[in-house]
């Protein structure tokens, strides 16, 4: 697991397979792919390890994807617009959220 601490850094839930256990690691987020039109990123890439990176997309909001360089893990998408920002939501942009992190029971970025 490649935990990294950095402003470009947001907390992720890694969960068991069956569901069973849920912890929250600090890892490397890239929002991705701006709709100038829409106003809003459609796409975040989250750095696991070193070799693997999950990219989620909007539709996959709180969704969960198999990791494959963590045995019995799944990872949980965050909302993009709460973690990323968009001009069409009230929600924080990633920038202004230096020292918080995303939590997927509240749907919010919560700064500390």
């Amino acid at each position: 697991l490649a935990e990294t601490w950095s402003v470009g850094s947001r907390c992720a839930t890694l969960q068991s397979t069956s569901g069973v256990a849920s912890n929250g690691y600090c890892l490397q987020h890239s929002c991705g792919d701006w709709d100038d039109s829409r106003g809003y990123y459609a796409s975040v890439s989250i750095a696991v390890t070193a070799s693997e990176t999950i990219t989620c997309l909007r539709a996959e909001a709180l969704s969960t994807k198999l990791l494959s360089s963590i045995s019995n893990r799944v990872i949980v998408c965050p909302d993009i617009d709460v973690l990323c920002g968009s001009s069409t939501s009230s929600s924080a942009s990633f920038a202004r959220c230096y020292f918080g992190h995303y939590n997927a029971e509240m749907d919010a970025c919560i700064c500390s």
